[in-house]
């Protein structure tokens, strides 16, 4: 074994030329491996924990009569968890879930902006998430930044809407929306609304109508309590706004205990009992309605209806909700404890089911998806042209040398000496270049992630992961770039090597 590694690496000096463009090759080859897997792995990275710890959680559980799972961005209604008392039950009782948090979203329409300003020119359509606040912020580490105004308190009533969506509203309403008893932020303010300041129109309040698939849904009164965004990701979610629960489900005509609790007056509760014969004496010749009631103003603004809770408790294991978020130990639990919590529902006949969060998300994972298939497909490109290069050179190379090791077969190296030799050589050169260009690529991509370079729009924010660049390049990666690298190494080497037993005694004499 010394003996062929002393001739390996003397060959190696001998040749130095070939050997520089071999290694070049290699090197080439492991930085941009390296550097392409730094992305790959930092945008997985990245859009797992940002979507994960700051928005999703690792499940979310939805109605069992709801038909797609991309639930969060789509816009089609969600139907009401009939069994929430069950599945909380189950939640608490399954070892792998260390938190959750029920929650409702649908879509709404904003029929009126300010308090007795005027209804919208053009339809606005906005998404709701009606959480309790302190609980979201809780279970989300704190992911809502909150830009004017304040946050939701316990019991408060009110909304928060995300930075864009208070742009879209002005772009199509032309009012700028103001957190209840804050004044104009300057610095908040897009150019357009600041020439236009001193004329400008503000609300802080909003009538929405939510948009059901049973065509219940009422109107609702709403306060700005805040404009915020989401401190990772917001491009991706800045069409959603966030509503205290009450208030959601008055939108939505959610039964609530608000509700349940309202006191019926005597007569009102007569007429409710009445038959069909003993309610005909309320009806007669003369007119229901005398003076001068028929003038009243039936507009907009008496249709708004603000609930008011009385201090009662908003979050209970009875209220109404259409969507939990669900948080788990460990993330490699993942598809064991999602099958688990959809056997447990079956078996006991929950109206609930599981979903991982890429498929909650939709269109969100999909395209993510698409750009990791895009840059494996690269990587894999570059793999592919290297093996390509490097078996060209090796061939090269090897046929170059056919005197010197038709004569080291003529005084007696076997072809299994031919081939250890070549292959020695070959892996020397790859574990030199190619380990300059491993450290190279990961050098290259802490400086890239140390530039902070930002995401200006939606796919640039899938593309990176995140808001920012940020490859990464760890232990596990270089592993997997190196395992790369020799795999490139040993399919390059056999055809070569394959050449080099055909060499006998007599080609060294015959080039001689």
């Amino acid at each position: 074994m010394g003996l062929l590694i002393k001739i390996a690496f003397r060959n190696l000096l001998r040749h130095k030329g070939r050997s520089l463009v071999i290694g070049a090759i290699l090197f080439a080859g492991a930085l941009v491996m390296s550097l392409g897997n730094g992305i790959i792995s930092g945008m997985e990275k990245g859009l797992e924990a940002n979507i994960i710890h700051q928005w999703t959680g690792h499940l979310i559980i939805m109605s069992s009569r709801q038909t797609n799972d991309d639930a969060l961005f789509s816009p089609k209604p969600m139907k009401v968890i009939r069994h929430y008392p069950q599945v909380e039950t189950a939640l608490r009782n399954d070892r792998n879930v260390r938190a959750f948090l029920p929650a409702t979203k649908g879509l709404v329409m904003v029929l009126n902006i300010g308090a007795r300003k005027r209804a919208a020119e053009h339809p606005v359509l906005s998404m709701l998430l009606g959480v309790d606040f302190q609980h979201y912020r809780k279970m989300f580490n704190n992911s809502v930044s909150l830009l004017e105004g304040s946050g939701l308190g316990p019991d408060e009533k009110g909304l928060l809407v995300n930075v864009y969506e208070r742009k879209k509203i002005y772009e199509s309403e032309n009012t700028w929306l103001l957190p209840l008893g804050t004044g104009l932020n300057r610095s908040k303010m897009p150019p357009d609304a600041l020439s236009e300041i001193d004329t400008l129109e503000t609300a802080s309040s909003l009538v929405l109508m939510g948009i059901g698939d049973d065509n219940s849904a009422l109107d609702v009164f709403a306060h700005v309590k805040g404009i915020y965004e989401f401190k990772a990701l917001n491009l991706l979610f800045k069409e959603i706004n966030l509503i205290d629960l009450e208030s959601f489900r008055e939108c939505f005509d959610y039964v609530t205990r608000a509700e349940s609790q309202t006191a019926v007056s005597k007569e009102n509760s007569e007429i409710l009992d009445a038959t069909e014969e003993s309610l005909m004496h309320y009806f007669s010749k003369t007119a229901l309605i005398e003076g001068p009631g028929l003038e009243t103003d039936l507009g907009t603004d008496a249709l708004k209806k603000e609930v008011d809770t009385g201090g009662m408790i908003t979050a209970t294991a009875h209220d109404a909700y259409n969507l939990i978020f669900v948080k788990l130990h460990h993330g490699q639990i993942l598809e064991a404890t999602l099958h688990n919590l959809n056997n447990r529902f079956q078996s006991n006949g929950t109206d609930a089911r599981a979903v991982s969060w890429r498929k909650a998300i939709g269109y969100i994972s999909d395209i993510s998806l698409l750009f990791r298939i895009a840059l494996n497909i690269f990587v894999f490109f570059i793999f592919f042209v290297a093996v390509i290069i490097i078996i060209n050179t090796l061939t090269l190379n090897t046929l170059e040398r056919t005197p010197e090791i038709g004569t080291m077969r003529a005084i007696g190296a076997p072809k299994r000496f031919i081939t250890r030799m070549l292959i020695l050589e070959t892996l020397f050169l790859a574990c030199l270049f190619g380990s300059l260009g491993l450290i190279s690529g990961s050098l290259l991509t802490l400086f890239l992630s140390g530039l902070d370079l930002a995401a200006s729009n939606e796919m640039m924010s899938l593309a990176f992961g995140g808001d920012t660049f940020c490859p990464v390049m760890d232990l596990n990666g270089m592993t997997h770039v190196f395992i790369q690298l020799t795999v490139v190494t040993l399919m390059a080497v056999l055809y070569p090597v394959h050449l080099a037993k055909k060499v006998s005694p007599l080609d060294a004499v015959a080039r001689d």
